[in-house]
């Protein structure tokens, strides 16, 4: 069975180092790594550990400045990134995969595609 990687950014953020420190490191089922952006290397660090699932701060400005979501997205497909806000109390999950696209008429089906082939 493939464990879990869990990759938490932890910047300034007391809510997503909380949960982390929840978390334990050595779980059966995960692998927990927490990582600090405000290191030189951490976006080399964070493609090494190559999570299924990236959890930040969704008001961290220190992550929203170094790493906009487009490019932690883009830079990462098929990872699932978990925003987190405890100013509503919500969790906001974004899932992100990649479709090869040859020309106009294949974007138009995949943009219209129904939501579940999408």
């Amino acid at each position: 069975m493939t464990q879990k990687r869990i990759a938490m950014i932890a910047g300034q953020s007391l809510l997503v180092q909380g949960m982390a420190n929840r978390l334990p490191g050595n779980n059966e089922g995960y692998d927990l790594k927490v990582i600090n952006p405000q290191e030189e290397d951490w976006k080399q660090e964070l493609t090494e550990v190559s999570p299924h699932v990236i959890v930040l701060d969704a008001k961290d400005p220190h992550i929203q400045q170094i790493c906009p979501l487009t490019d932690l997205i883009w830079s990462m497909p098929d990872t699932t990134v978990m925003l987190l806000n405890s100013e509503f109390s919500e969790l906001q999950v974004i899932s992100s995969r990649r479709f090869p696209i040859a020309d106009s008429e294949a974007l138009l089906e995949r943009i219209l595609a129904p939501a579940q082939e999408s």
